[in-house]
């Protein structure tokens, strides 16, 4: 029996990296989405990974299509709605006169929550894809209908990827969908972050200006 060659050095390298690679992606988007993890869970992932499993039942891939129609509208609507709060409370911020004297770390939060809240409002768009779901569960009759499969067909590419299969042959989840879907969620959450940080500094203000007060008169002895 001919003996099996050991691994070359490079490739069990591109092993290495690959796995820090993924460690280190796996830990930022976890620590990334610490804000709105239960919302990530219930709007995106519990739904794709549902649709992953079912995709190939007759039965279940109707009824989990409509679910993932239904939470993501009620996403939206609560997004659309958080983000524009957000926004106006930077803007009405803006008009405290003490804001003149605010930390100058409090005002960079505070125009970076604008801009979060604006994109997650810019974002939102992505649910016009919502369109292509079932408003409904299709009666069994209506499953064997070759229109209604293709409708299936086309709301499993806007979740699953085309290009990866596991090992009983389902097709993966996107990461592209993933991220496209939970965006305006994340953006949201960053606001109403920023704009915390931002009040937190805010109401520090007076405290940094005392140390940068004690620290503009220490002198440096010269000998």
């Amino acid at each position: 029996m001919a003996e099996k060659k050991p691994a070359a050095p490079a490739s069990v390298s591109k092993t290495y990296l690959r796995s820090y690679a993924s460690a280190f992606i796996y830990w930022v988007c976890k620590i990334g989405s610490l804000t709105y993890r239960g919302a990530l869970h219930y709007f995106t992932l519990d739904p794709i990974a549902g649709i992953q499993k079912c995709q190939h039942t007759k039965d279940g891939l109707p009824r989990l299509l409509y679910e993932f129609r239904s939470r993501k509208v009620e996403e939206s609507t609560f997004v659309r709605n958080a983000a524009a709060i957000s926004a106006a409370a930077v803007i009405g911020v803006f008009s405290w006169p003490s804001v003149e004297q605010s930390f100058w770390l409090a005002k960079m939060f505070w125009h970076w929550s604008l801009i979060a809240s604006f994109f997650s409002l810019v974002s939102s768009v992505q649910q016009r894809l919502l369109r292509e779901f079932p408003q409904d569960v299709p009666t069994p009759s209506a499953l064997d209908d070759v229109y209604t499969q293709q409708v299936m067909k086309a709301c499993m590419s806007l979740v699953l990827s085309c290009n990866r299969m596991d090992d009983q042959g389902r097709y993966q989840a996107s990461l592209q969908m993933i991220w496209i879907w939970q965006s305006s969620t994340m953006l949201m959450s960053y606001a109403w972050l920023l704009f915390f940080l931002g009040y937190a500094l805010h109401i520090l203000s007076p405290i940094f200006e005392t140390l940068e007060g004690d620290w503009s008169r220490m002198t440096i002895p010269v000998s």
